[in-house]
């Protein structure tokens, strides 16, 4: 199938931010299979600040070595030579996601952050990119590398590939498509 616009995960799919998720959950005190979004949304305000500061330390410690994933920046070469619209749906930031891009080179039409709509699994951020483009989920690839996104993209209604460089640690089922090199994702874009 042809897709009419793009949607993309940033960290694992597009960049490489050797984020230590589970160093992350030590610092913040959480067991190594909390989902760390969701756990600290039940702290009181306070720890909850502190929270999202450790967390934003890590992440900006992650843009700043991120490295891209090989391919992509030739896959988005090639949607922008069709004119098919871009977007970003992230649990980062919206400044870290917008210092990665930018570290990158990277442009897209839309950029939506846990900072703009509830974070993945919950499909709004998705549903407000659709929405925004005038597309409907089915014209729309969203693109990821972890079971939220994939989550994401099911409650959306959005067929979901996921970039995987190994064998999943998540049941990967639902995914229209998994692939190892963004050259493979080259036949979903309108020659």
């Amino acid at each position: 199938m042809k897709y009419q616009a793009f949607i993309f995960d940033l960290d694992g799919t597009l960049v490489d931010s050797a984020l230590d998720f589970q160093a992350l959950r030590s610092e913040l005190g959480l067991s190594p299979n909390d989902p760390i979004l969701e756990s600290i949304a039940e702290w009181t305000e306070e720890r909850r600040a502190w929270a999202h500061d450790v967390i934003h330390q890590h992440e900006r410690r992650g843009a700043e070595v991120s490295t891209l994933i090989p391919g992509v920046a030739e896959f988005l070469t090639l949607i922008a030579s069709r004119q098919k619209p871009v977007a970003l749906f992230t649990r980062n930031s919206r400044e870290v996601a917008l210092a990665t891009l930018q570290k990158h080179g990277l442009e897209f039409s839309l950029v939506i952050s846990r900072d703009d709509a509830p974070a993945k699994p919950k499909p709004d951020g998705l549903h407000v990119i659709a929405e925004t483009l005038g597309l409907s989920p089915s014209e729309i690839l969203f693109v990821g590398d972890y079971l939220y996104d994939l989550q994401a993209g099911q409650a959306a209604q959005m067929p979901t590939a996921l970039y995987l460089c190994e064998p999943a640690d998540f049941d990967a089922e639902g995914a229209v498509f998994q692939f190892g090199h963004f050259d493979e994702l080259h036949g979903f874009v309108d020659a």
